[in-house]
């Protein structure tokens, strides 16, 4: 039997890992997203 807290670490270490990962990208996207979609209604209003 594998102690439940070794998996829990691993668990917490991967989801980490995700984290640091897609933190930066979901950001990305969410700034090119944005700008994507400010962007229109300045240039019309010009």
């Amino acid at each position: 039997m594998v102690p439940v807290q070794s998996i829990l670490k691993g668990l917490i270490s991967l989801l980490c890992l995700l984290f640091l990962v897609a933190g930066p990208i979901l950001l990305y996207i969410l700034v090119r997203s944005e700008g994507l979609l400010g962007d229109p209604p300045g240039r019309g209003l010009q």
